[in-house]
């Protein structure tokens, strides 16, 4: 079974990655962040991202030796666009939350339409010149209050609209907050391209 690293500091988003990859892959967690360049396109960045991930695992400061030719890297990263705000915070919204509590965003913006995006870069590290990258966007609306406490980050004030109840991500169990996730579904989209590639080193 090939080993997938999967960079991020986030034990939240591993989670949700490693439900995807796991049956496939032998996933591991590179505990792992770098400085992002300002692009309001969540693919652009994640490009980025996977470059300095790629040149960290020739490092002998990173302890190379433990990454294999054969390996997959992958990134993430995630934006929350606010109609009302012309898109903003997009990709910046782990800052945005970080200065803005939720209840605050609600009153500010309670009912504006918003975009959950999700996007995921990969590739071997043998071949970091042919990166597989998709993005996936998911609509809903910012709710009057946070609902929920099952999630993390935004999803106590996303309301699903194509959740048949409307429930916010916070609100829904796992296993259905999987099929409404914009990560989980990208990461999906990019499992289907890693298994009809079917590259063996």
């Amino acid at each position: 079974m090939q080993t997938l690293w999967f960079f991020t500091s986030s034990k939240n988003k591993f989670e949700e990655i490693s439900k995807v990859f796991a049956p496939y892959y032998n996933v591991l967690q590179c505990n792992y962040d770098d400085t992002e360049i300002q692009d309001m396109k969540n693919s652009v960045i994640c490009l980025d991202k996977l470059q300095k991930a790629h040149a960290h695992t020739q490092s002998s400061k990173f302890n190379a030796s433990k990454f294999k030719p054969g390996d997959l890297i992958m990134v993430e990263d995630a934006g929350f666009f606010i109609d009302k705000l012309c898109g903003f915070p997009g990709p910046y919204v782990k800052d945005f939350l970080a200065r803005m509590p939720l209840q605050q965003i609600c009153d500010a913006y309670a009912g504006s339409t918003v975009q959950a995006v999700a996007a995921i870069a990969c590739c071997y590290i043998r071949e970091p010149n042919h990166a597989i990258v998709y993005e996936e966007s998911v609509p809903g609306i910012i709710t009057g209050y946070p609902k929920g406490d099952l999630g993390f980050g935004f999803d106590p004030i996303f309301t699903c609209i194509q959740h048949p109840d409307s429930l916010t991500l916070a609100q829904m169990m796992p296993e259905v907050k999987r099929e409404f996730s914009a990560t989980t579904i990208c990461a999906k989209k990019v499992l289907d391209i890693l298994r009809k590639e079917q590259i063996e080193y």
